[in-house]
């Protein structure tokens, strides 16, 4: 016999208080109902909905040109501070965080993970024997690829292509998740046309080799149009980048970023910018008008010789040093007085900033 709702008996006491308990629980549990929303919103690119995005391990892999020389800012700098500047949660990751000939980074501001794995004068076949381990150990989610232009010197593109295949499937092979940024291959005005030519050809292969794969982008360095790679601009020795060319170096990684759906939006990254080392004098003697400035931190900045300037207290520049590569630089000024000397620094056709000022008195 089916009975009717109006007809059941009314609940027990003890069957009241556990319904009672239950909408108790129900009001504790309602406001968690928006954690997996707030949750998915926070996921980064890629992530699952409803879990909380970890920092993007992304490892830079190439020769010098990614490295950098002690003294430089690096276009791994770069890169860094625009995903800063669009609050993508990053980390770069490698066996070493150096420069060639030193640790001296112009810039390490908004927290710079310095980390990354590139060797100056490497090439495929310096980095093939370490890929396995180096994957495993620092577990990247992006690798950006900076080989091919020291290949070039000696192999032909068709080699440096299938090298570039090689290290892609042996990655997959490992964390067939794993997404690349290929460096387009830059050209240099201190090598021979036909190695020149060999790197415009990987380079026309890469955009080959990327098409159909969603995991690959290229970074458009040396194709990009009116702002693409010029070594006499863009270089301070015709192969390694001014700070104007690092960030047109980033521009393109940047941008293959942005197509990978990692940056969120398409802000300029290329810049013009001049070197600033802010090299400043430790202390000065004092010999009558001649006053000798001691800089012994100018090989940090890989300069190749130095100048001091002395200013006269309105700033207007009194005296001027000979160019000297040694760490103890002479200037005479015109009389006594108070005076300012500051240090320019120069490496191949690169002239930095003068740095600080230093105060000295002579009598």
């Amino acid at each position: 016999m089916i009975t009717s709702r109006a007809a059941r008996p009314a609940p027990s006491v003890s069957a009241a208080l556990v319904m009672a308990a239950l909408a108790l629980l129900a009001v504790l549990l309602a406001p968690l109902a928006a954690v997996p929303a707030a949750a998915a919103e926070s996921a980064g690119p890629g992530a699952p909905a409803g879990r909380t995005a970890a920092p993007l391990r992304v490892m830079f892999v190439g020769d010098s040109i990614t490295q950098g020389r002690t003294g430089d800012t690096t276009y791994r700098y770069w890169v860094w501070r625009a995903l800063a500047q669009q609050s993508v949660p990053v980390t770069f990751v490698g066996p070493t965080t150096g420069l060639r000939g030193g640790d001296t980074y112009l810039r390490t501001d908004l927290g710079f993970a310095t980390a990354h794995a590139a060797a100056g004068g490497s090439g495929y076949a310096d980095h093939l024997p370490l890929l396995r381990k180096r994957v495993r150990t620092h577990r990247p989610d992006v690798i950006v690829l900076g080989l091919g232009f020291n290949d070039a010197r000696a192999h032909g593109a068709a080699q440096i292509l299938a090298d570039a295949r090689r290290y892609l499937r042996r990655t997959w092979r490992i964390d067939p998740r794993i997404r690349f940024v290929l460096n387009e291959v830059t050209t240099s005005s201190v090598t021979k046309q036909f190695t020149n030519n060999r790197r415009l050809a990987v380079t026309r292969g890469l955009r080959r080799l990327a098409a159909g794969e969603d995991r690959v982008q290229v970074a458009r360095i040396v194709s990009r149009g009116a702002r693409a790679w010029v070594p006499e601009v863009h270089t301070y020795d015709g192969t390694h980048p001014t700070p104007t060319g690092e960030t047109s170096i980033a521009h393109g990684v940047v941008r293959a970023l942005l197509r990978h759906g990692i940056v969120p939006e398409a802000r300029r990254v290329f810049t013009r910018r001049e070197w600033d080392p802010r090299l400043a004098v430790a202390d000065v003697a004092v010999d009558g008008l001649r006053l000798t400035a001691s800089v012994p931190t100018w090989r940090s900045v890989s300069a190749r010789d130095l100048q001091v300037l002395a200013l006269d207290p309105e700033g207007r520049t009194v005296a001027i040093s000979d160019w000297t590569a040694a760490a103890r630089v002479s200037v005479s000024v015109p009389g006594p007085g108070t005076y300012s000397l500051r240090v320019v620094a120069r490496r191949g056709t690169m002239t930095g900033v003068p740095g600080p000022a230093t105060p000295v008195q002579v009598d």
